[in-house]
């Protein structure tokens, strides 16, 4: 029974493994075809010559020390930004003046492009922060938004039951607000993980810090390298991915 399950289990892996191989073989030939049509690598570089860069780059100490400050500057921000989302989550479902006092600030951060903050944080702080504040700004809201859409939804018979069983407030936290909250805030979190990392970098590429990713792009941008440009994304889709994944999991 047991040798059957362990087989079955590794059948799905490969047929799981051969759909996304199959699906990658068809992108990268339509890449090539694209890249064939075009006819000039400074505007569209083939696979193999951005996979070569990429490997390339991976033999410099300088690419990983840029991935590493890139993403203690996102990761940095999201906490930062997760940890104030969760406070006035908390705060304004709890209490009618927290909410007047805090709804306009929310407001005007989910409505203002995220460009105007780099730009004014340029003026305040130094350029390895920029990243940060820009990806907190990016990360508050949702996890706002997530905290006030689980804490409206707890189940109210569920909180009748405790005070009628005389819960202690710890207790009533633990087994009645995070389990119906908890999916909320992940939910908000994942999602707020993603816009973050690429506001970080979009932060990177104005402000040009010296060891970052955007700053990598930047000089992409400036000195023609699209085969760099495209190698440096491919990077940055990875981290992003695994990055969330290993959000996911220490979740869980």
């Amino acid at each position: 029974m047991l040798t059957s399950t362990m087989a079955q289990n590794k059948e799905k892996i490969w047929h799981k493994l051969l759909k996304w191989a199959v699906v990658a073989a068809i992108w990268i030939a339509a890449w090539q075809l694209l890249c064939s049509f075009v006819g000039h690598e400074v505007l569209l570089p083939s696979p193999m010559r951005t996979f070569t860069r990429l490997l390339e780059l991976m033999g410099e100490v300088s690419f990983y020390r840029a991935i590493g400050e890139t993403c203690l500057r996102v990761v940095t921000g999201f906490l930062i930004g997760a940890l104030l989302g969760l406070m006035l989550g908390v705060g304004c479902s709890f209490s009618y003046y927290v909410k007047a006092v805090f709804s306009p600030f929310i407001a005007v951060v989910r409505s203002t492009p995220f460009a105007s903050f780099i730009i004014l944080a340029l003026l305040w702080l130094k350029t390895g922060y920029v990243p940060v504040l820009t990806a907190a700004i990016m990360t508050t809201p949702i996890v706002y938004e997530g905290i006030c859409q689980g804490i409206g939804g707890v189940d109210k018979g569920m909180l009748d039951m405790a005070r009628l069983y005389d819960y202690r407030p710890y207790d009533t936290v633990r087994y009645i607000w995070v389990p119906q909250v908890k999916p909320y805030f992940v939910a908000g979190a994942a999602s707020s993980l993603g816009l973050s990392f690429k506001a970080a970098v979009a932060a990177e590429v104005i402000a040009n810090p010296q060891y970052a990713i955007g700053a990598m792009l930047s000089d992409a941008k400036v000195y023609l390298e699209t085969a760099d440009l495209f190698a440096v994304t491919a990077a940055l889709i990875i981290m992003s991915v695994l990055i969330e994944k290993a959000l996911r999991r220490l979740v869980k």
